[in-house]
């Protein structure tokens, strides 16, 4: 199953050093994609439901951002 269809978004949060996705992240209240690949801080709750399985992403619902630094 896709990570959309999995989670209901195309957005995640990403370890930078591994790649991974360590949670999906929804938002009814931030447009999240005015933030793609900015290094934010991000306030929210934990989606129940999820991860699914051991090992899989968790998924967070974003009520607030700020940009924390612009990456050189």
């Amino acid at each position: 199953m896709g990570f959309r269809r999995r989670f209901g978004t195309v957005y995640a949060l990403v370890d930078e050093g591994s790649g991974e996705v360590s949670y999906a992240l929804k938002s009814g209240a931030e447009d999240l994609g005015r933030y793609v690949g900015q290094h934010v801080r991000l306030s929210g709750y934990l989606v129940e439901g999820f991860p699914a399985e051991p090992g899989d992403a968790g998924c967070i619902s974003v009520v607030r951002i700020l940009v924390a630094y612009h990456p050189e």
